[in-house]
C-alpha cells in the first residue's frame, strides 16, 4: 500500500494513540486537501 493512500483499518476502535497517528494525520490532511479542491471548484 502506499503512504498516501494509507487509511485505519478500525477507524471506530478506541485508540489511544489517535492523536500522534501518523495514519489519522494522513487522513486528516487528504480530507482537508479535498475539501480546498472542491471549495476552488465551486468558485
Amino acid at each position: 500500500m502506499d503512504s498516501e493512500e494509507a487509511e485505519c483499518r478500525h477507524p471506530d476502535d478506541y485508540c489511544p494513540t489517535r492523536t500522534s497517528c501518523m495514519i489519522q494525520y494522513m487522513e486528516k490532511e487528504r480530507k482537508r486537501e479535498e475539501a480546498r479542491k472542491e471549495k476552488t471548484n465551486d468558485d
